[in-house]
């Protein structure tokens, strides 16, 4: 059974204020408790997307749905909104601005008006699951970037969201950082039942940590749906400026070019190895 969607967008168009169009008619449904990619180029609408869930970029036509009901803009509207949807920027350094990391972490639980020991309760929870806890009296700026970046979803998180929204969240870190991030998001939306949504153009990360793709192209929706059905759309991903994986493209090269009659495909290393395990096997019962 199906998820019910917990944001959902209508005929969407978003206008920047130099008349450049972010999003031209998107109708899009993201489901509550999954993992879902938005892919694209630079200039799809991946951010432009996120910042319209987020109530940041308003629609010029067209609505936003959080669960049944339309985003409200007002002031007070937004204020609830936020404390559900929390957004993490691509750049740490935009929603990074107190002296100290337990600062900026406690910045927008204090607009709350929480009691005292709450707020230490969520202060002290987020940066331990985030693994900052050591660098609660540091000052930001020194901080690394990946550092940064995790101080920066330790904030989001202190707001204890129903939904995740992330800009570009590997980006900017070694292989090894992008994939403990990655690692850390999906084995918090599995242990909350949290919504993750995640704008990337790292096509490697989607099939090890995604349930869903949305694809897009200049401001518009060119796929949607479960991420092994959006690799059966190869050339809707290059026209997205998108590829495959680079496993699954090795496997295409040897099937289309150079004549390896291959019992299937993959898109991740794992996959790949049950691929060549099944080969060696029809090898081993034909004698050869």
């Amino acid at each position: 059974m199906a998820s019910p969607d917990i944001l959902r967008t209508e005929a969407l168009r978003c206008v920047w204020p130099d008349g450049t169009v972010a999003l031209d008619g998107v109708d899009l449904s993201i489901r509550a408790g999954e993992v879902t990619a938005l892919l694209g180029g630079n200039g799809a609408g991946k951010s432009s997307l996120l910042l319209s869930f987020n109530g940041i970029l308003k629609p010029r036509s067209g609505r936003v749905l959080f669960g049944e009901e339309p985003l409200d803009y007002s002031a007070k509207g937004l204020k609830a909104l936020r404390q559900k949807v929390g957004i993490v920027f691509q750049n740490p350094d935009a929603q990074l601005f107190a002296s100290s990391v337990y600062e900026d972490i406690s910045f927008g639980l204090c607009n709350l008006g929480l009691p005292e020991p709450e707020t230490r309760r969520r202060i002290d929870a987020a940066m331990e699951l985030v693994g900052v806890a050591e660098l609660a009296r540091k000052p930001v700026h020194p901080l690394s970037f990946g550092q940064k970046k995790r101080v920066a979803l330790a904030g989001v998180l202190a707001m204890e969201p129903s939904v995740l929204l992330l800009d570009e969240p590997t980006a900017g870190l070694d292989p090894q950082g992008a994939d403990g991030i990655m690692r850390f998001i999906r084995e918090l939306q599995r242990s909350s039942g949290m919504t993750v949504v995640v704008a990337t153009h790292d096509i490697e990360m989607v099939p090890l940590f995604c349930d869903r793709a949305c694809v897009m192209d200049r401001g518009q929706v060119l796929f949607e749906g479960e991420v092994t059905s959006m690799f059966e759309h190869r050339d809707l991903l290059r026209q997205a400026g998108l590829r495959l994986p680079r496993i699954a493209h090795l496997l295409e090269i040897l099937s289309t070019k150079d004549g390896f009659d291959l019992p299937g495909t993959a898109m991740t290393i794992s996959g790949a190895r049950k691929i060549l395990k099944l080969m060696k096997e029809e090898q081993e019962i034909n004698g050869k």
